[in-house]
C-alpha cells in the first residue's frame, strides 16, 4: 500500500529518503517538508491548525516496534 498512487498518503512516503521498500531495512528514513492534502479538515472552523501525530506499526506477537512514525504539520489562513 506503500507504493499506492494517489493516495492521501502517497506525497509523504514518496518523498521518504532512502526510499521506502519492503521489507524494510533497519535505518532512519525522513521526509522532510513533504505535502499532504488536508481539504477534508479545513471544513472545521479554525483560524489556524497545529497537528503533532505519533504512530507506531508493531509486531503482532511481540508487539515489537516495526516503525514509529513521527510528524507535525502547521497550517496558517493569513
Amino acid at each position: 500500500m506503500l507504493k499506492t498512487e494517489s493516495a492521501l498518503w502517497t506525497p509523504v512516503f514518496s518523498a521518504y529518503r532512502p526510499p521506502l521498500n519492503c521489507p524494510f531495512r533497519k535505518t532512519v528514513y525522513k521526509a522532510i517538508n513533504s505535502t499532504v492534502d488536508v481539504a477534508a479538515f479545513l471544513l472545521f472552523p479554525s483560524d489556524a491548525w497545529y497537528w503533532r501525530v505519533t504512530v507506531e506499526i508493531r509486531e503482532r506477537i511481540t508487539r515489537n516496534i516495526l516503525m514509529c512514525l513521527k510528524a507535525e504539520a502547521h497550517i496558517s489562513f493569513e
